[in-house]
């Protein structure tokens, strides 16, 4: 009887644990979870507001930083503690989203190819405008994370806590198309989207 209360016990915890960890994915924004976020055939990419031409230039001050309440993982270093930097990959929380770009504009021709990553793009700018371009911010060191600037609208930067930036083997890229004439207006070339992290 003790036996079998115990185990009843045991099931009960099992199963509020798995919620409550189903709970936290949840509410965790991700490139993952965002309605505003689509990817490449490929898995490989990601780009913001696909298609959505209903653009809205932002001021470059803090009026519209978006601010994701993601505190750092780091610890003050102690005695005998140092800090080092190192290129880092996998999930990275970001702090805040700043506008860097404001204007955002089809200007970009210099992309060799039709096809990247399985997505097909043209190679003619139509000039026509879109986003401004914004860059993350990494929770744990302040440093922006990606080199290059990610197109979309300010309620799409508030749906992203989390870069995944893949790995060192199969690095996770960004891409934007124009939504007018899906012209490849941003894709890292040669080096993928990678932070440079502080650690102890």
């Amino acid at each position: 009887m003790r036996y079998g209360r115990y185990l009843a016990g045991l099931l009960v915890l099992g199963i509020a644990l798995l919620f409550s960890i189903q709970s936290e994915a949840a509410a965790k924004k991700t490139i993952y979870n965002s309605p505003y976020v689509s990817f490449s055939p490929d898995g490989r990419a990601f780009t913001t507001c696909a298609g959505d031409r209903n653009y809205v230039w932002y001021a470059r001050d803090d009026s519209t930083t978006v601010y994701t309440q993601i505190s750092s993982s780091l610890r003050d270093p102690v005695v005998g503690e140092h800090i080092y930097t190192e290129k880092r990959y996998g999930e990275i929380p970001v702090r805040y989203w700043k506008v860097v770009h404001r204007p955002g504009q089809c200007i970009h021709n210099g992309y060799t190819g039709k096809n990247w990553h399985g997505v097909s793009f043209g190679r003619q700018k139509c000039m026509q405008y879109y986003y401004s371009g914004w860059k993350a911010y990494c929770a744990d060191c302040g440093e922006a994370i990606e080199e290059y600037n990610i197109y979309m609208s300010r309620e799409a930067a508030a749906s992203i806590q989390y870069l995944d930036l893949g790995n060192e083997r199969k690095p996770m890229s960004y891409y934007y198309l124009c939504p007018f004439c899906d012209n490849l207006e941003q894709v890292p070339e040669k080096s993928q989207l990678r932070s440079i992290c502080l650690r102890h």
